[in-house]
């Protein structure tokens, strides 16, 4: 059996026009998802606190950390150094308030207010300046089941959002 892509030509090549590569544009190296309704405007700078709580407690020190990543003594100090500055200045680079796995399914109504809530608490974000550079929704699949609500979901948040802020973050 042979296959062949000839009918998907025209739509790779197209996809190949408006996608032509990797952005040149800095890239988050790590994403953290947390649930929506628990989402509070300084929650990325609480996460940071939180990292450098743990990296107090189980490698407090260059040797320490270094032994429980085995990292060779060499670099120890510089890796450490740089991972606590790293944790002080930006420990969430992206971070995606998940309406999704992260939330679950839960009623409309319950759905709906957290939607607003997690707007309204971005938008105070926007303004006090203590989100990640990257910062996003993600929403449940587009499946026949779950369409509207994650439309639902994308339009009360993104228009609270602009009621709030009056604008959308970078």
């Amino acid at each position: 059996m042979t296959f062949t892509t000839a009918a998907l030509d025209d739509a790779l090549a197209a996809f190949a026009r408006r996608f032509p590569g990797d952005s040149p544009a800095r890239q988050p190296v790590h994403t953290v998802y947390g649930g929506a309704h628990l989402f509070k405007s300084d929650t990325p700078a609480k996460l940071g606190v939180l990292a450098l709580k743990s990296l107090n407690e189980y490698g407090p020190d260059p040797h320490g950390f270094a032994r429980i990543l085995d990292i060779p003594d060499d670099f120890a100090e510089i890796v450490y150094r740089r991972v606590v500055a790293k944790l002080q200045r930006e420990a969430v680079e992206d971070f995606r308030i998940d309406f999704e796995d992260g939330y679950g399914n839960r009623p409309d109504d319950e759905e709906d207010g957290h939607a607003a809530s997690a707007a309204k608490q971005l938008a105070t974000g926007l303004a006090n300046g203590t989100l990640s550079t990257f910062i996003g929704i993600r929403t449940k699949p587009f499946s026949q089941e779950l369409t509207k609500r994650s439309l639902r979901t994308m339009e009360i948040f993104i228009t609270t959002l602009l009621e709030a802020a009056g604008k959308l973050p970078p």
